[in-house]
């Protein structure tokens, strides 16, 4: 009775052990502050039996909160989106994520339960420094270039404009 018991025991470890990855469940729960819209999306691929498969799946945000069920076998990048605003790259795994966003900056979010996050975060940081400069530039050299043109929207101010800059 005992080796019968114990070979069950041993079957069932073995069935456990042997589950493949595709099994695993994949949640990303979300919150977010101030968001500019009722919708976002999610997109990414997947390969499955050696063919890629995107999917795409859209969810409505209730108070602050969305959750997406993913069909990712690893390591995934994904984009999401809020209408009308920027795409957000992420690295999802086939675990119970977390994410919390701050408005809907490309960099200004924050995500538990991958093993790639920790990875990815300082790489993050130092891209939202590159986009904030990037900004900056655009905010005091295009933006004072656009006022003017608009104000003047003749032929020759366009030409100054060029010449100048």
């Amino acid at each position: 009775m005992k080796k019968y018991l114990f070979s069950i025991l041993i079957g069932i470890s073995f069935l456990i052990a042997c589950t493949p990855a595709s099994q695993q469940k994949a949640v990303l729960e979300a919150t977010i502050e101030n968001s500019p819209t009722d919708t976002v999306t999610i997109y990414y691929r997947t390969l499955e039996n050696n063919q890629w498969i995107s999917f795409s799946d859209t969810c409505r945000i209730v108070d602050g909160h969305f959750s997406f069920d993913l069909h990712i076998n690893d390591l995934t990048k994904a984009y999401i989106k809020f209408d009308n605003s920027n795409v957000i790259e992420v690295y999802v795994e086939p675990k119970q994520m977390k994410m919390d966003f701050f408005g809907v900056s490309v960099f200004n979010y924050n995500l538990e339960g991958t093993d790639s996050e920790k990875i990815y975060k300082p790489l993050r940081k130092q891209l939202a420094n590159f986009e904030d400069s990037i900004q900056i530039q655009f905010t005091d050299i295009i933006d004072p270039l656009m006022k003017k043109f608009n104000q003047n929207q003749n032929e020759e101010t366009y030409r100054t404009l060029k010449e100048k800059y």
